[in-house]
C-alpha cells in the first residue's frame, strides 16, 4: 500500500506508518484518502520524534505537549483540528496493538470547530477566466491542468473526482459526462459542455496515450535520475497540490485559498447569485443535506440587504 511520500524522506519504521493506515482503513471503515491524509499528519510526528530521539514506548504526555506546541504555530484553526484528530488516532492505534504501554490519545487537546462559523471563499468569473488561461498549452501538463480546472470550474466538482473519472464515463455520443459518487453521494451525470469536449479531446488524442490505467488523467512521462523513463499512471491524492499554487500565482490571484476546493465554491456561489433554487445547487454539489449547501446563501450579500429590516429612527 504505498501511499507516502517521496523515499528521500527517511522515516526509520515506514512499515508501521503503511499497518496505521490499513489499520483505518480495515478496522475504522475510513475511506483510503482520509487514511492517506492522516499518514502524511503522522509522517511528520514520525519526523520530530526521530529528530529528538524520542522512541514511542517511551512517550509522555510532555512529549506529545511539546510536538503540539511545535507543530500548531501559525496554523489554522482547521489545520491544528486536523493534527489533533490524527495523533490522537495514532496514538490510539499504538495502545491498542501494544506498541505503548498507557493510552495517551487524552494528552491531545480537543480542537472545536464551529460549522459555518466563516464565509466560504470564492473567485470572481474574471479571476477563473485569468486562472483557467494559466496552464500553458503547448505542454503535456498544461493541457491536462487546464481541462482538469475546467471540469472543476464549470460543474463545481471535486478535485478527487476528476482524478476518478474513467474513459468509459464519457459518452461522447449522448454528449454526458459522469462524476463517479466521493464522501457517500451519488454520481453526478451532467451535459458535456462545448469547451469542457473540446479540451478533453485535446488532452486525450494528443497527450494521453493507450496506457493499463483507466482514468482519463494521468502522469506526465519524465526521465528519472539514471535516465529511464518512468511510466505514466493514475493521479495521487497529492497531486497537483502544489501546481494549483502555482497557477494562481501566474494568474495573479491574491486569494488566500489556493486550493481546488475555491473553485467549488465558487461554482456554488455565483449560482446562488444567478437566483438558481438551493434545492437545485444541493444537487449540483452532491450534497447529502441541504444545509450544507446553505453556507453559499451567506455570501450574497445584496440579498441579505433585502430582507434585512430597516433599522427604525425615532421621529425628529
Amino acid at each position: 500500500m504505498k501511499y507516502f511520500r517521496s523515499k528521500q524522506v527517511k522515516i526509520k519504521n515506514r512499515k508501521l506508518l503503511e499497518n496505521y493506515a490499513k489499520f483505518m482503513i480495515q478496522h475504522r471503515g475510513v475511506e483510503q484518502r482520509t487514511a492517506f491524509g492522516n499518514a502524511l499528519y503522522i509522517e511528520r510526528f514520525m519526523l520530530w520524534c526521530q529528530k529528538y530521539e524520542l522512541e514511542f514506548k517511551a512517550l509522555t504526555s510532555e512529549d506529545i505537549f511539546r510536538y503540539i506546541v511545535n507543530s500548531y504555530y501559525d496554523k489554522t484553526r482547521a489545520v491544528k483540528k486536523n493534527i489533533s484528530g490524527s495523533l490522537r488516532s495514532f496514538l490510539r492505534f499504538l495502545y491498542l496493538t501494544n506498541r505503548i504501554k498507557k493510552s495517551l490519545d487524552e494528552a491531545v487537546p480537543q480542537i472545536y470547530f464551529y460549522k459555518n462559523a466563516s464565509l466560504p471563499s470564492y473567485l470572481s468569473k474574471d479571476e477563473i477566466k485569468a486562472l483557467l488561461k494559466a496552464p500553458d498549452l503547448s505542454m503535456e501538463s498544461g493541457r491536462r491542468d487546464h481541462a482538469m480546472l475546467l471540469l472543476m470550474a464549470r460543474y463545481g466538482v471535486r478535485l478527487i473526482s476528476v482524478k476518478s473519472v474513467k474513459l468509459q464515463h464519457i459518452d461522447w455520443k449522448k454528449g454526458v459526462i459522469t462524476f463517479p459518487a466521493v464522501k457517500g453521494g451519488s454520481p453526478l451525470a451532467v451535459p458535456l459542455l462545448p469547451d469542457v469536449a473540446r479540451a478533453l479531446l485535446r488532452y486525450i488524442k494528443k497527450d494521453r496515450g493507450e496506457s493499463f490505467f483507466e482514468q482519463v488523467f494521468l502522469t506526465v512521462v519524465k526521465r528519472g535520475t539514471g535516465g529511464n523513463q518512468h511510466a505514466k499512471r493514475s493521479l495521487s491524492y497529492c497531486n497537483h497540490m502544489s501546481q494549483f499554487k502555482n497557477y494562481y500565482n501566474k494568474a495573479g490571484i491574491q486569494s488566500s485559498q489556493k486550493a481546488s476546493h475555491i473553485l467549488r465554491h465558487s461554482f456554488a456561489t455565483h449560482l446562488i447569485q444567478g437566483d438558481v433554487p438551493i434545492k437545485n445547487i444541493s444537487d449540483l454539489l452532491g450534497h447529502r443535506n441541504i444545509e450544507s449547501t446553505y453556507l453559499y446563501a451567506k455570501v450574497d450579500v445584496e440579498k441579505l440587504r433585502s430582507i434585512a429590516n430597516v433599522w427604525p429612527v425615532e421621529a425628529a
